[in-house]
């Protein structure tokens, strides 16, 4: 049997791709290395995966590839966010990347 792909689709505009290329460019992201967008909160807490359990999956996902990361979060969870950056390791917070959005 055909193995089925279950990456996600993504359907943007020439615009929107280019308007987005030139966001990691000038956040000094390396465009060669797979992107990763963590959302870290859901809408409400029985949604949301335990801090440090998603940073324990973040951490093994960093060991096994050269990868940047960025974070998806509003203003107000930003102390949370800061909660979770302290249970990944030293190389999960080097391919973190939360200077793109702020």
């Amino acid at each position: 049997m055909k193995k089925k792909n279950l990456a996600p689709n993504l359907f943007l505009k020439e615009k929107e791709i280019s308007q987005a290329k030139n966001l990691l460019v000038k956040s000094n992201l390396d465009l060669s290395k797979p992107l990763l967008l963590v959302g870290i909160l859901a809408s409400s807490n029985n949604k949301t995966y335990s801090l440090l359990y998603l940073a324990e999956l973040i951490n093994e996902i960093t060991k096994a590839t050269n990868i940047n990361i960025l974070l998806n979060y509003i203003p107000e969870q930003k102390p949370k966010v800061k909660k979770f950056h302290n249970y990944c390791c030293e190389k999960s917070k080097s391919c973190i990347h939360e200077e793109v959005f702020l």
